[in-house]
């Protein structure tokens, strides 16, 4: 995986202005900046749109404070600015995220040794 979207949509936020901020529409009041604690509801998908998490499915907002790295940096930097009620699609690269992928980290079990149950699964490149 080299990216992962916080929103399923097609859309591509419009480019930030020379300080940085946003230009795209992201809701009404204060923008969110560092030290804020906000909620935020998110879809996250693969780059072929295949949903692998989302806070609207388990029916509760993520909760975190902005700039304190309890989320992906990417995340942090796509709520950065938002404000309540905007919404915003962001790809985040693998660097911004859980980092590219090692091949040394990777470990092949047999299915056999694994708990009944489990299936073989084809990781993604």
């Amino acid at each position: 995986m080299d990216c992962l979207t916080t929103n399923c949509t097609a859309s591509t936020p419009s480019p930030p202005t020379a300080d940085g901020e946003p230009t795209d529409p992201v809701g009404e009041g204060d923008p969110a900046t560092d030290g804020d604690t906000v909620l935020v509801h998110y879809v996250g998908c693969l780059d072929d749109g295949t949903v692998f998490d989302s806070s609207r499915t388990r029916g509760e907002p993520l909760t975190f404070t902005i700039g304190a790295g309890s989320v992906i940096p990417g995340f942090d930097a796509g709520v950065r600015g938002l404000r309540p009620g905007g919404k915003r699609t962001t790809r985040i690269e693998a660097d911004q995220a859980y980092g590219r992928r090692n091949e040394e980290l990777l470990v092949k079990v047999p299915l056999e040794s694994c708990p009944d149950g489990l299936k073989a699964a084809t990781l993604c490149d």
